[in-house]
């Protein structure tokens, strides 16, 4: 049924996310037209949370909206499975940071996006909205001219996304510090606890994350903080994007892809060991570059499947990798893609 908040969704962003589904599982171009959809039948009842009543908030209705999408998605994964992406970033992330300097008032509004799934065919792509978008990423020099705040990063996250024999897309970071007077900040996000779906053996995606003032006494803050959280002068802001699942089993992954990812610094040398099982070595004809070691490759690989085969890890070295730079190391995997979080500190 419908729910107390404002992540109600109303009932043509339901039927939107059905129609796109069925225009990506199309072999064909479909255009925009009454004739495509009038077939589909859209069951949504009446007072749900994809089709609520008037007065039902409905601010924050893409969470629903884009969860729509990866639903519909993961269906069909398993009726055209050769056609069907692992799960993505979980929609667009909507920051709003809004205050008053030097006596005049101002919101900042920003709309990120950037983190597909692995296909059975290829890597996730990263930095451009996901099927259903219909929104970009606003440029750093118009956000730092506009108002009082600086954009310190902004970029994508290296060891993030599902590992596969396809790799799900890179998670981005945006990172935000407060130059002028007091401000408020209001965050939508989603895809911490349920992480982005992984397909054919792949790994789930990476989580999102909100931090304020990141080091040692940096604070979590929740993917849709229930009140606004005030920031000062100086104050940090960093959104990190859940990163895209993975397709196919990471071990089936070509040596040759995970070594050009880490001359592209999309992974470290220590994750394509610990994650892939490929190990690289020192190239003595081209110096600074690296090389497969196929044999060492090849016992690292063995060595991972039996762990593999043997289960019960709660922290798979994937997140691990992902997690360490953020001084996050509290957690545990459980199931396909459930991150518990015991030791994160949160706000309402």
């Amino acid at each position: 049924g419908e729910v107390p908040a404002a992540i109600n969704c109303p009932v043509p962003f339901t039927k939107a996310a059905c129609y796109v589904v069925l225009k990506c599982l199309a072999e064909q171009d479909i255009p925009n037209f009454e004739g495509f959809m009038r077939p589909i039948n859209v069951i949504a009842p009446e007072g749900t949370i994809v089709n609520p009543r008037l007065p039902a908030a409905c601010a924050a209705r893409a969470i629903i909206g884009w969860r729509a999408l990866d639903v519909l998605f993961g269906a069909f994964a398993q009726i055209v499975p050769d056609r069907i992406p692992a799960g993505g970033e979980g929609g667009v992330s909507f920051p709003v940071i809004g205050g008053y300097h030097e006596g005049r008032p101002y919101i900042c509004s920003e709309t990120l996006a950037g983190a597909w799934g692995a296909l059975p065919d290829r890597d996730g792509v990263h930095g451009i909205p996901n099927p259903g978008g219909n929104l970009t990423n606003q440029p750093v020099e118009m956000i730092e001219a506009l108002y009082p705040i600086e954009v310190t990063r902004y970029g994508s996250v290296i060891n993030s996304g599902g590992p596969g024999k396809h790799r799900g897309g890179l998670a981005f970071v945006r990172e935000y510090r407060l130059r002028g007077e007091e401000a408020r900040l209001v965050m939508r996000s989603d895809r911490r606890m349920y992480l982005p779906y992984g397909l054919g053996g792949g790994a789930p995606g990476t989580p999102s994350w909100n931090i304020l003032n990141p080091g040692a006494a940096q604070r979590i803050l929740p993917v849709m903080p229930m009140e606004a959280v005030r920031l000062q002068t100086g104050d940090v802001f960093c959104h990190i994007s859940a990163g895209g699942g993975g397709y196919g089993d990471p071990l089936d992954r070509d040596p040759a892809a995970v070594l050009d990812d880490v001359r592209e610094e999309r992974i470290t040398q220590a994750y394509a060991c610990d994650v892939y099982g490929v190990v690289l070595r020192t190239n003595p004809s081209a110096i600074g570059q690296v090389e497969v070691d196929p044999a060492a490759t090849e016992v690292q690989r063995s060595k991972l499947q039996a762990a593999q085969d043997a289960g019960g890890v709660r922290q798979p070295a994937f997140l691990k990798h992902f997690h360490e730079p953020l001084g996050i190391r509290d957690f545990s995997l459980e199931g396909e893609r459930l991150l518990k979080l015991p030791g994160a500190r949160s706000v309402p």
